[in-house]
């Protein structure tokens, strides 16, 4: 079983880089709820909130900068193995 659903991870990277989840929701065409869902049980799986939510939208908390930092390193090196 692989601990950490990679799709959960984009979700989260894609959130992270927008700083909405609405915006997010439109780039990724999934709605707001189901978007939520996916983060809340990425979230459960690491142990840990990723997100301070307010009304101006998402901000990484400390433990979020380190899985935002692991992600950018990750789909970095998807992007390079797709060119390659």
């Amino acid at each position: 079983m692989i601990p950490v659903n990679y799709h959960h991870l984009y979700y989260f990277w894609v959130i992270a880089k927008t700083g909405r989840i609405g915006a997010a929701s439109r780039k990724l065409y999934l709605s707001q709820p189901t978007l939520s869902l996916q983060i809340k049980e990425l979230e459960r799986s690491l142990g840990n909130r990723l997100f301070d939510r307010n009304r101006k939208g998402v901000k990484l908390t400390p433990e979020g900068r380190i899985a935002f930092d692991y992600c950018e390193r990750i789909f970095s090196q998807g992007a390079e193995l797709v060119a390659s």
